[in-house]
């Protein structure tokens, strides 16, 4: 999958922090899911956490065009 970064090499080690944050809580989230079979029986905690990143990448590079994304996941 295509990881986008939306962080310019201006930025500092401050939004560097937040951008991990986001992703340990991504991965979070993706632990619990994983067992409970909601998404399709879908087990690979690292692939969950791949797709919640990117998605959150999308929404990001989207936002910054002021444009919205919407996303639709049905269980």
């Amino acid at each position: 999958m295509t990881k986008f970064n939306y962080f310019s090499a201006a930025d500092d080690a401050e939004a560097a922090a937040v951008h991990g944050w986001w992703d340990a809580r991504l991965r979070a989230v993706a632990g619990p899911w994983s067992r409970s079979g909601a998404l399709w029986n879908w087990d690979d905690v690292d692939e969950i956490t791949e797709a919640l990143v990117t998605l959150r990448d999308l929404a990001a590079r989207t936002a910054a065009r002021h444009h919205r994304l919407y996303c639709l996941i049905t269980l």
